[in-house]
């Protein structure tokens, strides 16, 4: 491997150079000498708050964890529950990877623990795949790799989106897969890219149109730019190329136009062009917890802002442009689109911040492949480094705020029976402050808290969102779907919930446990509130002693088996 440190070696310079100067040239120096070192340590830096903490407050993140458990305890003959509601769906889906690799480890580790080894292949492959990417373009520009680094606490991630977050680092390999062989395709290159292709489906649907879009756009450019001038064994090649990359793309391709994601009726959201332009400059794709996370994310896209305004502002003095230079249509028009992205179907399935994501992810690969001065280049890596730690900071901060919570409402789990069914009716998603306010501006780590306590007691959360889509492989036997015979509307997810017992009870459901999560003062006297618990009451249903809990009921049916 070239080192780096030669390859970005600055120009001599004189006794009259200025001192910034030289103290710049000598930090440069020292960060290219140990910038594999400092990048691996940035990387073990944001391992350290995932595995401080027994619980990851994210959003979706316990679901994903309850749902690996159902697909590999479902044919067990001591859980007849999880078959008295549940099915695997054997269709190639495209939120598939995640929940494999969580079901493999369940084999070996502890549900939580299953999780955070997820996450930390997510934290490791992801800036690992962006340095490939990178190299793959111009090995010189490998400093430009750490811009990828504050990118990994996002929003994304920190709403539990797990097997989004292990396409980006699959899109990365992808796309720099076919940088560093496309003019070398062959059989088995083209099987190995098909391979990635797939695997990049079966992680996410959006991040392989991602890499289609990049991949079939450039060779695209590249064979015309190249017929245009070539000789016949040139146009050969590049008929080759075309032919090659395009077979390998095709399956995972016909795949997602296989697959059609169930469509519903969603709220209707309020835009405004001002409020968009403030989240791009902000970057609000990665604000998650805290408003503050605002500067962090306006720094990031900063940095990134000045580099590709120097880039453009010399090469259009210069009049100097690169094969490359058609890769900027790909952040331009997913800026685009973000700005276009605001019927309620984008917003539900979070459009605007995937795109922006994707944006900021790729014009790094852009940049890589533009000539810089060294002082530009090197500048990224101390940038990033402060940035990234920032978050690593203020999400950590967070996860502490959040553990005794957490640790609380699934300990409440310990009292549910094995084999039996819970619904948890959750008043305060974001968690609770000491004066019952929520502790995150966005992010709601209670939202399917109960997936710790399903998959820990092998249980049915009867709250299980994922299982009342198509969009992952366990999903609820159509006439027990709490979302439809048991809730009220759109109850399970209403402050206060509104459900129906006895209906649920009619369908064939029964309801063992009910656990109960923040109720503050402000619905402590809500009429939906009262009528909830008069209905528990008159449903036969009594009430467990926590002690210590402070925002957690737990109520157990007073016939159900113990």
């Amino acid at each position: 491997m070239s080192n780096i440190a030669a390859l970005n070696a600055p120009p001599a310079y004189g006794q009259s150079t200025p001192r910034p100067c030289v103290l710049w040239r000598s930090l440069a120096n020292a960060i290219a000498r140990h910038e594999r070192l400092l990048f691996a340590l940035l990387i073990v830096a944001h391992l350290i708050p995932i595995w401080s903490f027994t619980y990851l407050p994210t959003t979706d993140g316990a679901a994903h964890v309850a749902n690996a458990d159902v697909m590999r305890k479902i044919a067990d003959p001591s859980l007849d529950v999880f078959r008295r509601y549940y099915y695997v769906s054997h269709a190639p889906s495209p939120n598939l990877t995640g929940h494999l690799l969580l079901a493999g480890l369940l084999y070996v580790v502890k549900p939580t623990v299953a999780e955070k080894i997820v996450v930390s292949l997510y934290l490791v492959l992801m800036p690992l795949g962006a340095r490939y990417a990178v190299r793959a373009i111009r090995p010189r520009a490998t400093p430009l790799a750490f811009l990828a680094l504050p990118m990994l606490y996002s929003y994304v991630f920190a709403q539990g989106f797990y097997n989004f977050c292990l396409s980006l680092a699959a899109f990365f390999f992808v796309v720099g897969y076919w940088t560093r062989n496309r003019d070398r395709l062959n059989g088995w290159r083209a099987v190995v890219l098909a391979l990635l292709a797939m695997v990049l489906y079966s992680c996410h649907l959006f991040s392989l149109l991602m890499a289609c879009g990049v991949i079939g756009g450039m060779t695209g450019w590249f064979a015309i730019r190249d017929y245009r001038g070539g000789d016949a064994a040139t146009r050969r090649r590049v008929v080759v190329r075309a032919a090659i990359t395009f077979a390998a793309l095709l399956p995972g391709v016909l795949l997602s136009l296989r697959y059609r994601p169930g469509t519903g009726q969603y709220p209707a959201v309020d835009w405004s062009l001002k409020d968009d332009v403030i989240g791009l400059f902000q970057f609000s794709s990665m604000v998650s917890y805290r408003a503050n996370e605002a500067w962090l994310g306006g720094a990031l896209a900063s940095v990134i802002g000045a580099l590709v305004l120097t880039v453009l502002i010399r090469k259009v003095a210069r009049q100097s442009w690169n094969r490359w230079d058609p890769l900027l249509i790909v952040p331009v028009g997913l800026i685009a689109v973000y700005f276009k992205a605001h019927d309620p179907a984008s917003v539900h399935f979070y459009i605007p911040q995937r795109v922006m994501l994707y944006a900021f992810l790729t014009v790094i690969l852009w940049l890589a492949a533009q000539p810089m001065s060294w002082r530009v280049r090197w500048a990224a890596p101390p940038l990033a480094a402060v940035i990234a730690l920032g978050f690593v900071v203020s999400h950590g901060l967070k996860y502490r705020q959040f553990a005794p919570q957490l640790a609380e409402f699934v300990g409440a789990g310990e009292k549910i029976e094995r084999n039996s069914t819970f619904l948890p009716l959750i008043f305060a998603p974001k968690g609770c402050d000491a004066a019952g306010k929520p502790t995150s501006i966005d992010v709601s780590p209670f939202y399917m808290a109960g997936g710790y306590i399903a998959a820990a007691r092998d249980a049915v959360d009867l709250r299980n969102y994922e299982a009342d889509t198509d969009h992952f492989p366990v999903r609820f036997i159509e006439d027990r779907n709490p979302y439809k015979v048991l809730a009220v509307g759109k109850g399970l997810d209403s402050i206060p919930p509104r459900i129906d017992l006895a209906r649920f009870r009619a369908a064939g459901g029964n309801v063992d446990y009910v656990l109960i999560w923040g109720v503050t003062e402000e619905y402590k006297d809500h009429p939906d509130t009262l009528a909830l618990m008069k209905q528990l009451d008159q449903a036969g249903y009594e009430r467990v002693d926590l002690p210590g809990a402070r925002w957690t009921q737990l109520f157990r049916r007073r016939d159900a088996a113990r």
